[in-house]
């Protein structure tokens, strides 16, 4: 076991070497070689074309493999933050360990979050697997506040359009209305009257 510490201690040192490197090696590969006509050495010298070509594409492979490691460690580092986040989630909210209660915990934080108008961005992060800060502090800001979805929506109220009077009676009774009119008088007054009964206006 302390062999494998070591040997990590080991690689992620090499890779924080490789990483600050990187960007140098860049400058490096740009600087070196961009002073070679490539097509005059090739006609004037082909056995020296050959060798600078050899020995470009080295370097190009170490550049290469520089780069590649970095952005290895990179994903490893972001692994291992999503893995710390998710032992976070399983000591404070257990549910989330087992699927069918989480799917149920996150629609219910989506119904929630739809109901005070959270941004879609937002709505779009709780579907994600690495947002569990974000489905707690969902579930703590609305478990402060007492809120669920059903009484946000409930306590919003409907709005009026503008110029448009609330109506006294049922869409129901005046769409038969409408109809009726319709069926006894069959003007085209009666017809758009029937049309904005059924659309609710």
């Amino acid at each position: 076991m302390q062999e494998l510490q070591q040997g990590y201690e080991e690689a992620s040192q090499h890779l924080e070497v490789l990483r600050e490197i990187a960007p140098t090696l860049d400058q490096i590969m740009t600087d070196r070689w961009s002073a070679i006509d490539w097509d005059t050495l090739a006609r004037e010298d082909p056995s020296a074309y050959w060798a600078y070509k050899a020995q470009y594409d080295r370097e190009v492979a170490a550049t290469v493999a520089a780069q590649e490691a970095q952005e290895a460690a990179s994903r490893r580092e972001r692994a291992q933050a999503i893995q710390r986040e998710r032992g976070r989630l399983l000591q404070l909210a257990p549910e989330f360990g087992q699927p069918e209660k989480a799917r149920g915990a996150i629609a219910a934080m989506k119904a929630f979050a739809q109901a005070i108008g959270m941004d879609a961005a937002v709505l779009r992060d709780l579907n994600g697997a690495e947002t569990y800060a974000l489905h707690l502090a969902a579930q703590a800001w609305s478990a402060q506040r007492g809120l669920s979805a059903k009484k946000v929506a409930a306590a919003t109220p409907k709005v009026t359009p503008p110029g448009a009077a609330p109506s006294s009676k049922s869409q129901s009774a005046r769409v038969a209305e409408a109809e009726q009119r319709l069926n006894q008088t069959g003007s085209i007054d009666a017809a758009l009257e029937l049309l904005r009964a059924k659309k609710g206006r």
